[in-house]
């Protein structure tokens, strides 16, 4: 779930491919830019794909997301310092 028009779906699909990252299907957000929106879309998303884990990059959207989707695992990565935080439950 990738919060990018589909404009950028080719930069995406050679991102993934490049790092070995598995994937059956890609979906983009393609509504308004703001943070809302996207937690939004993203719960919706989550909850209808069955994903049982989720990985996202900004702190506020994961504390969202864990609130929204609470059978989910939302976990918090930080690619800047390579590094992936786990909650306990």
């Amino acid at each position: 779930v990738k919060p990018r028009h589909r404009l950028h779906e080719g930069i995406t699909r050679n991102w993934l491919k490049k790092n070995k990252v598995l994937f059956s299907s890609i979906h983009f957000f393609e509504g308004p830019r703001n943070r809302r929106a996207m937690i939004d879309y993203k719960a919706r998303l989550i909850k209808k794909l069955g994903v049982a884990v989720y990985y996202e990059e900004d702190v506020r959207i994961v504390r969202a997301l864990r609130k929204k989707c609470p059978k989910q695992d939302v976990v918090h990565v930080d690619s800047a310092k390579e590094v992936v935080y786990f909650e306990d439950r």
